[in-house]
């Protein structure tokens, strides 16, 4: 049933069977075939408390938005519900560094200001998760630069402590049985190690001395990430 609370690609996205729906590169984002739920982002108003009754779960975000889990059997409740007032599902995002470097007035080729040292710079990169036993993100010392991760896709958060004591293990293998945190595709990695390079960097002798810290959140369900749980990374860093 068509709702003018929700979105039309969602709406579509409903009126679509599951098996055509697969062979979209949007309409089933945001469905988890396993547990037969959608994520979906609202606009809502007062509480979302009365949802849990029904099998939702509600993620709150800043700014009067949510993420919520809801089973496939209830998600057209929602429009039923007074203090929702928009519901739209997510959207597939694609990695693409040049534009966004444009964007922030760094173009491929611009020089760096020798000015530019990083210190006490905390870089925040929700993207794909990142590789902490890279050195890139390490210290002289082999502890790790990383203050703090986030990652959505386990549902768990790592401390700068816990990472170090991972790192101490002695191998990589021994430190993903502490930290079992991973960046399949090397976006996140490659990202934030770059604007660490790129933006806190300092040219010594064609080196750049690191001194900007990292706070990373992986955001990444399969190959690509998804706009609602970037918005709930960047919620976090807010």
């Amino acid at each position: 049933m068509d709702s003018q609370k929700n979105e039309n690609l969602l709406n579509l996205a409903l009126q679509t069977p599951e098996a055509e729906r697969e062979r979209s590169l949007e309409l089933n984002v945001g469905y988890d075939e396993q547990e037969r739920t959608w994520e979906v982002i609202v606009k809502y108003h007062d509480s979302l408390e009365r949802l849990a009754q029904w099998g939702i779960v509600a993620e709150e975000m800043i700014a009067g938005y949510a993420i919520l889990t809801v089973p496939e059997s209830e998600i057209e409740r929602l429009a039923e519900v007074e203090e929702i007032e928009y519901v739209e599902k997510p959207k597939r995002l694609f990695f693409s560094d040049l534009s966004g470097n444009t964007a922030s007035c760094y173009a491929p080729g611009s020089p760096i200001s020798q000015e530019l040292t990083g210190k006490d710079v905390l870089v925040a990169v929700i993207d794909s998760g990142i590789s902490y036993y890279n050195r890139d993100f390490r210290n002289e010392d082999g502890t790790t630069r990383i203050v703090y991760l986030w990652d959505q896709v386990l549902n768990r958060e790592f401390s700068a402590e816990q990472i170090n004591e991972a790192l101490a293990a002695g191998s990589r293998a021994a430190a993903e049985q502490l930290v079992p945190s991973m960046d399949i595709s090397g976006g996140g990695r490659n990202r934030c190690g770059k604007r660490r390079r790129q933006r806190a960097g300092l040219c010594r002798d064609g080196q750049r001395e690191r001194t900007s810290d990292c706070a990373a959140g992986r955001a990444q369900r399969g190959f690509f990430s998804q706009n609602h749980r970037t918005d709930a990374g960047i919620d976090l860093c807010g």
